[in-house]
């Protein structure tokens, strides 16, 4: 194949009659190392918040307190 040749200037007819072998298709199958495997230890180890005051806190006003606190906002200065 040329791909293996590309280097070195070889005569070739068979690359002018347009039946050139330029690569080898389909490629040689070559061994590769697999992707090594990592895993989360310390998950175990983590302290996380508490949350208990967000979950039995007051519920917001949805979406129209959504939209007047965004309003207020550019307001304030």
């Amino acid at each position: 194949p040329l791909i293996e040749r590309l280097d070195e200037y070889v005569e070739d007819n068979s690359l002018a009659s347009g039946n050139a072998t330029l690569v080898d298709f389909p490629p040689k199958f070559r061994p590769i190392p697999c992707k090594p495997l990592f895993f989360d230890l310390a998950l175990n180890h983590i302290q996380f918040p508490s949350l208990e005051e967000e979950i039995s806190g007051p519920k917001g006003g949805g979406l129209t307190g959504f939209v007047k606190g965004w309003l207020s906002a550019g307001w304030r200065k």
